[in-house]
């Protein structure tokens, strides 16, 4: 009898505490840039989105068109969006795909003609099967370990050298154009079916 009332006494205690305890309400997400905070809030159809919120982001789209200019300047945030499928934000300033290095579902990855030099934070995502990043200042293409990726897009960037390229045997599509490599040797161990867009 002792035992049943020392447990019902336990159990509206915790029950008085948990009404009097304040919730913790999560905090918001912080965007460096709120062009994309508008992006994602639109996408979302919340404001001010929480962590919890951004886990259900799985596709993410600027405004296209060779004439339309993304004023996206950072991708902070978006390190949050783990279940973020497709991600294309062309013609911005984004000059970092640090935010993007954890997201594992991530499988297409287009940001055409932004500020990107460095692309090592892209190495080892998983699930990455067509990336373009056509247009922007890198001069060395250092992410490795893509085990998906199939299209590969670099036209009109600051490269002269491939050699990095022949890691990823799953390309069937590579596309090299306006850049100034001149020895595609690199490319021989690759896939048969390897269109090199030359």
């Amino acid at each position: 009898m002792r035992k049943g009332k020392t447990m019902r006494s336990l159990r509206h205690l915790l029950i008085v505490v948990l009404l009097c305890t304040p919730t913790l309400a999560e905090e918001p997400v912080h965007f460096e840039s709120s062009v994309l905070k508008g992006l994602v809030e639109q996408q979302l159809g919340v404001t001010n989105p929480t962590p919890t919120d951004m886990l259900l982001l799985e596709e993410l789209r600027g405004l296209d068109g060779d004439n339309v200019v993304n004023h996206v300047p950072s991708l902070v945030g978006l390190e949050y969006a783990k279940n973020l499928r497709v991600l294309s934000l062309n013609n911005s300033q984004v000059a970092s795909v640090l935010p993007l290095k954890n997201l594992a579902k991530l499988e297409m990855l287009e940001l055409r003609n932004a500020l990107i030099s460095d692309v090592s934070p892209l190495s080892g995502l998983p699930s990455l099967a067509r990336l373009d990043l056509s247009g922007n200042p890198i001069a060395e293409f250092t992410a490795a370990n893509l085990p998906k990726l199939t299209y590969l897009s670099l036209r009109g960037t600051q490269i002269k050298q491939i050699s990095r390229l022949s890691g990823l045997t799953t390309l069937t599509e590579l596309w090299l154009t306006s850049t100034a490599i001149a020895d595609l040797t690199p490319l021989r161990g690759l896939s048969k079916s390897l269109c090199p867009g030359r």
